[in-house]
């Protein structure tokens, strides 16, 4: 078992909980609805159709909730949900430095960028690992200062 010398959770922006119980209200209120007129219509099968919605916003919040950062004697790992894992070698990274979140990113949480870089973003500061090979991923973090120092501390030198 891999001990980690950094771990950080990163819970998502209000701006996201906001919009995610605005979709939530919305569709309680449909499924609410639907209920309330197929029962009356006596078609169950429609109200039962119409959880579906429910189930797939509540999953997609679970997902999306956080980002989880870990960083152990091997690999730097940043998980966004259970589809959007990115583990990265130590050995594999030339350099990591602070940066700040670009508003040219496209999407909400895990943002692409044209230049191959990735964001994960929920807060201004982050975190820009440039790996060899030229290419870059870069994440939000309350403490980019911190991961950078224990990533050149633990990373092997060339």
């Amino acid at each position: 078992m891999k001990a980690n010398a950094y771990s950080e959770w990163i819970p998502v922006g209000k701006f996201i909980k906001t919009l995610m119980a605005s979709v939530l209200i919305l569709v309680l209120v449909v499924l609410a609805l639907s209920i309330w007129f197929s029962v009356s219509l006596r078609e169950p099968l429609i109200a039962g159709a119409m959880s579906f919605p429910l189930i797939f916003v509540l999953l997609l919040y679970f997902n999306l909730r956080g980002i989880q950062i870990k960083i152990n004697s091997k690999e730097l790992a940043i998980n966004y949900g259970f589809f959007s894992q990115r583990y990265i070698s130590l050995s594999d990274i030339e350099s990591c430095e602070q940066t700040g979140v670009n508003f040219g990113y496209l999407g909400i949480g895990i943002k692409y960028d044209f230049d191959d870089s990735d964001l994960s973003s929920s807060v201004i500061n982050a975190v820009k690992i440039n790996m060899f090979g030229g290419k870059s991923f870069v994440f939000s973090s309350n403490n980019p200062n911190e991961i950078c120092k224990i990533i050149n501390k633990i990373k092997p030198q060339t």
